[in-house]
């Protein structure tokens, strides 16, 4: 015959009678899951929402903790392959795209410009020198400011490969830190 004993309900107080050999139990007065713990010569009871939430806890701390350290792996990872090169990130996508439409209507003012003014100045007379000056000033703003709009549009990287990738890669990582963290 199993032996009986009595806890009480951390929860509650209300006294409790359970079988020695019982490990969790429902109240009977609150309803509280309760995990019944032995210690050195004692008997008690601890409520199994506290653990189940501490569990929890922990268990997203170290989620955040496992992608902190694969974000900083994926750095690693970067600078050795690309040495010397800051990491690409996928904010400096829009502020390209801005920079690359305020160069292009800038380019072509200064293209027309120049064009203009040669224009000009071979119908008034001018000497030739100077409606070729004028014209090669308009063509190098136009294949310089070209080059420099793509190279702002790739996001200022001609050689390494997969910074795009790698940007969106470590962009997804950090709006995971950053949803974990928001998590209650």
């Amino acid at each position: 015959m199993a032996n009986v004993i009595s806890v009480n309900c951390n929860n509650c107080g209300a006294s409790l009678e359970v079988d020695e050999a019982t490990r969790f139990v429902t109240c009977a007065h609150c309803g509280s899951k309760l995990e019944i713990r032995r210690g050195s010569g004692s008997v008690f009871t601890q409520t199994l929402e506290r653990i189940e939430h501490a569990t929890a806890s922990a268990s997203k701390d170290l989620e955040i903790i496992r992608l902190e350290q694969e974000l900083e792996r994926l750095d690693r990872e970067w600078q050795m392959q690309h040495p010397g090169m800051p990491l690409p990130s996928s904010q400096n996508a829009g502020n390209a795209a801005i920079g690359s439409v305020v160069g292009g209507a800038f380019l072509a003012l200064w293209v027309f410009g120049c064009f203009a003014m040669s224009a000009m100045a071979a119908k008034d007379g001018a000497p030739v020198f100077f409606s070729i000056m004028t014209a090669g000033m308009g063509l190098v703003g136009l294949i310089g400011g070209g080059a420099a709009i793509a190279k702002s549009l790739s996001g200022g990287r001609e050689g390494p490969a997969g910074g795009d990738s790698f940007a969106a890669r470590r962009q997804a990582i950090l709006d995971q830190i950053v949803s974990r963290r928001s998590q209650t």
